[in-house]
């Protein structure tokens, strides 16, 4: 199955509604992307920056990503995305990201700068595409003080 530009589209737009779903906090809504069976394998930063957490079905995905809620304030840039066909109904993308993690509101705040990859393959078979499985590894963490960070997330 060659992926139309359709198809390329839609994951374009699943993979953007999983990191402004992050940002937003909308934890819940980003475990509807997901297959009900799909796996979430996630690093434990700073100690350990490739995959190592296995999280399957879409309440441990979510209760996973919960974590982000311990920042004041994320922020996903996605950096690019290379898609292919996996066969039918099936592709795989490799997304890099920029994913700021703010520890605090106000002043004196830090940024914990995650340069990350998403290693995903997606699923169509409900008629809509959606992540079967995504593999999160960290490339690079960088670290700076933040001026002022307004604890408020985005409206998804």
């Amino acid at each position: 199955m060659m992926l139309t530009l359709d198809d390329r589209r839609q994951i374009d737009d699943l993979v953007a509604g999983y990191a402004h779903l992050a940002d937003a906090r909308e934890f819940e809504r980003i475990g509807d992307l997901f297959v009900p069976n799909a796996v979430l394998t996630a690093p434990d930063p700073p100690d350990e920056m490739g995959p190592v957490r296995a999280c399957g079905g879409r309440s441990a995905i979510v209760d996973e990503l919960s974590r982000l809620g311990a920042f004041a304030v994320t922020y996903h840039a996605l950096a690019g995305a290379v898609v292919s066909t996996a066969g039918s109904g099936r592709a795989r993308g490799s997304v890099k990201c920029v994913a700021h993690h703010v520890t605090s509101a106000g002043k004196g705040a830090d940024d914990l700068t995650w340069h990350l990859r998403y290693t995903d393959e997606y699923d169509h078979s409900t008629g809509r595409w959606l992540i079967a499985d995504r593999t999160i590894t960290i490339d690079l963490i960088d670290l700076h003080p933040v001026k002022r960070a307004r604890p408020r997330p985005f409206e998804a």
